[in-house]
């Protein structure tokens, strides 16, 4: 075989490269040609075999000369019928057809017009003429003059049957599929009626029914707006068998954010809203630095770029908390626009003089005994480290003052290894957060941990209407038998979420707030306190502490610890324990502050006049830009590890 290929029809001429001569059959030929990209049209492809057989009949070694032959008389119908025939031939051929009704199924010997009309030798471009024979001369009517040449039920029109057959078969697979999701969204809408008409009756028997119906009737359409949280009077919801919410919908679910992807154009800030100087005297100093100063530039600064470019959830959570007067300071989690303003030696400085500075330490004979647990448990004896453990617990008050028994309820119902599917956050909180926070913040007769799905009562005061003031954590004093203040607060992502950086910063932003609607309430009541968050994305929980300093709610990143999964995690946990224990000490402080103001009200003290406003919620919103991507710059680094 040459190796130069020197012919314009270069598809399908790989398969009498790539095939033994004495193979070569058209059938196949129109396989491979139907397997590969070009386009599949009756007349290019038999034009295109035509012109190939030709060259290796002119070119090819004398075995493929031989073979092309064979192949080329299941085609030499064209030399009578296209080739030689002229434009009135072609005429009357038509003409004939369209009188006598011929079809395609049928087409009677014409051969002898070509000799009555071949003087004209008029002819048509070999194309179109090739096009009329594939329309109206069934393929099988070729065959038929070459069958010593075709291998047996290997005729070319079984091929184009066969292609013929398969689109109707893709064709009503199409259709049958269209026709399945008809059916399925017929039973969406009346599913989705259905459950429009349960909320309808649950809103009814609710004592809140007259203003929910109203709004029911205004929106219909939208019921992700409509949920309302099925609770009790203390604001405190246990579900039970006999909840009708204890399977809501999935619009219903109040532990699901609303979500709104409507983007938001920030155009509409007044030129006359900014942070203005006020008495120096009052200013906050670290070293000689008026830190102050810097906070209010760079307050401006933020709503600058807010009326610029707007501020985005994922880039901007600094800039967004700072135009409610919170400074969030997080080492090595700085945006840029605060390293512009500040500098990383100064925000670290401050970072640094307002962390908590009691230094508690776990004693060494309590991470022995804890360590020495967990590898018995870990072992294979789960039952006899538990025993063990108790009887230590029960002798040694060490053990029980730094977080034994919560070691303990670990040993007793994590798994020895990590699941691995995806959990909802209602399971999150129930089966790995729960045991870990009630260890360390509850105790039933002064202070009890909530997961509400209700607002949060220090917001209402507010009024802000639109933002959902529903944290996912509380811990509330008791005070007259009612939760009555709240301390410390968070918000959580199970680990279906850790990748959604728009909604964990956004978390963030809400946590930010919630300390400050916790913090102002304290401070009217009168009291001196540092309230307390915590943000839990997948296992990682990140605790923060907040206070009010000269007119800045300073919020500082205190530390991270691990959520543990199963019992190969219980090592670090135990690692964790001296944070758990210094956010621990923290929150005992500000209860032993707070609990006399409630108990006793007393005067306002000088911190009241350092109160600043929190941002309301029409700016709120048109300071935040709702599109969402997940590929903006993240000074927290959500999703990336």
């Amino acid at each position: 075989m040459p190796k130069e290929i020197d012919i314009s029809d270069k598809p399908g001429f790989s398969y009498f490269i790539t095939t033994p001569c004495e193979e070569w059959d058209a059938l196949e030929y129109h396989e491979e040609w139907c397997a590969s990209k070009h386009p599949i049209n009756k007349a290019t492809i038999t034009l295109a075999i035509m012109r190939q057989l030709e060259w290796l009949m002119k070119e090819g070694s004398e075995e493929e000369k031989k073979e092309a032959n064979r192949m080329f008389k299941q085609f030499k119908v064209y030399e009578a019928f296209v080739f030689h025939y002229s434009v009135r031939d072609i005429v009357t051929f038509f003409y004939v057809a369209v009188v006598a009704g011929i079809t395609r199924e049928y087409v009677p010997p014409v051969y002898g017009i070509r000799s009555a009309l071949s003087q004209l030798r008029l002819k048509l471009p070999t194309g179109i003429r090739i096009r009329v024979a594939m329309e109206y001369v069934p393929l099988k009517s070729i065959h038929e003059l070459a069958k010593e040449g075709v291998k047996a039920g290997g005729y070319i029109d079984d091929f184009w049957i066969k292609m013929d057959l398969e689109r109707k078969i893709n064709l009503q697979e199409i259709k049958v599929s269209a026709e399945v999701r008809k059916i399925q969204s017929d039973k969406c809408l009346i599913m989705n009626k259905r459950s429009l008409d349960v909320l309808k009756e649950t809103v009814v028997e609710h004592n809140e029914a007259s203003a929910l119906l109203a709004d029911f009737a205004r929106d219909g359409q939208d019921v992700r707006k409509r949920r309302k949280q099925y609770h009790q009077l203390d604001g405190y919801t246990t579900p039970s068998p006999g909840s009708p919410m204890i399977h809501p919908l999935e619009e219903e679910n109040p532990f699901v954010e609303e979500e709104d992807d409507k983007d938001i154009i920030i155009d509409d800030i007044p030129c006359e809203f900014s942070f203005k100087n006020g008495d120096p005297v009052d200013d906050l100093h670290v070293g000689e630095t008026n830190v102050s100063l810097l906070f209010r530039n760079y307050q401006n600064q933020s709503l600058n770029i807010a009326r610029d470019k707007g501020l985005f959830v994922e880039s901007n959570v600094q800039e967004i908390l700072s135009l409610s007067s919170i400074l969030l300071l997080a080492s090595n989690s700085y945006s840029n626009t605060m390293i512009d303003h500040f500098g990383l030696s100064l925000l670290d400085e401050i970072h640094q003089k307002f962390k908590s500075e009691q230094q508690i330490e776990l004693d060494s004979n309590s991470e022995t005994t804890f360590r020495k647990a967990v590898k018995m448990a870990m072992g294979g004896s789960r039952d006899d480290a538990i025993i063990w453990l108790c009887g230590k617990l029960s002798s040694e008050q060490s053990l029980r003052e730094n977080l034994g028994f919560i070691i303990l309820d670990c040993l007793r119902v994590l798994p020895s290894s990590k699941i691995r599917n995806e959990h909802s956050e209602i399971t999150h909180y129930t089966n790995f957060l729960d045991r870990i926070m009630k260890g360390l913040f509850d105790d039933p007769d002064k202070h009890v941990v909530q997961w509400p799905n209700t607002a949060l009562n220090e917001s209402k005061t507010r009024k802000a209407e639109g933002r959902a003031k529903q944290p996912d954590f509380t811990t509330s004093i008791i005070c007259q038998l009612q939760t009555s203040a709240t301390l410390f607060v968070g918000e959580v992502s199970p680990p279906s979420k850790r990748g959604d950086v728009y909604k964990n910063c956004n978390d963030l932003i809400r946590l930010g707030v919630f300390m400050k609607d916790i913090l102002d309430s304290s401070v009217d009541k009168g009291a001196d306190i540092k309230v307390l968050g915590f943000q839990c994305v997948d296992y990682k929980v990140d605790y923060y502490t907040m206070d009010l300093v000269q007119g800045i709610y300073i919020m500082i990143h205190l530390g991270q610890m691990l959520v543990p999964a199963s019992l190969k995690d219980m090592s670090s946990f135990v690692d964790d324990i001296e944070l758990s224990l210094r956010v621990q000490d923290i929150f005992r402080k500000s209860y032993e502050n707070f609990y006399p103001k409630l108990c006793n009200p007393g005067s306002l003290t000088k911190k009241a006049t350092f109160k600043r406003e929190t941002l309301c919620t029409p700016k709120f919103r048109q300071l935040i830009s709702k599109k969402h991507d997940v590929n903006r710059s993240c000074p927290f680094w959500f999703g990336r590890f």
